[in-house]
């Protein structure tokens, strides 16, 4: 839960903490994150590029299954614009050739 009061800040940095919401929930998560920024509030989220889902042990979290919701630009586009945000930019960083996982990054505003 999201215990803020209304456009109470300027910003959310989301950054590898969306890729555990469940798929069907994330649309609830972002019109709440919507209703505590600002006008004109910026929103970044960081997510794990690719289909679909899995749950699996990190070698971070030894015996703890995590969730990983995986998402394409184009779905990670839609379901932020669906909620209101406007998005300015969205691509994939590039990584160190040692990194194996692909990652999508997307900066978006609130209308003012």
């Amino acid at each position: 839960n999201i215990d803020l009061p209304e456009e109470s800040v300027d910003g959310v940095w989301a950054c590898a903490s969306l890729l555990h919401v469940k798929r069907h929930e994330l649309p609830s998560v972002l019109k709440r994150i919507y209703k505590i920024l600002r006008p004109n509030g910026i929103l970044f989220i960081h997510v794990k590029k690719g289909k679909g889902e899995e749950e699996r042990i990190e070698p971070s979290t030894p015996g703890i299954k995590r969730l990983f919701i995986f998402y394409e630009a184009e779905e990670l586009i839609s379901v932020v614009t669906q909620e209101g945000f406007t998005v300015t930019a969205c691509y994939e960083p590039v990584m160190p050739k040692t990194e194996k996982t692909q990652w999508i990054s997307c900066f978006a505003r609130k209308a003012q």
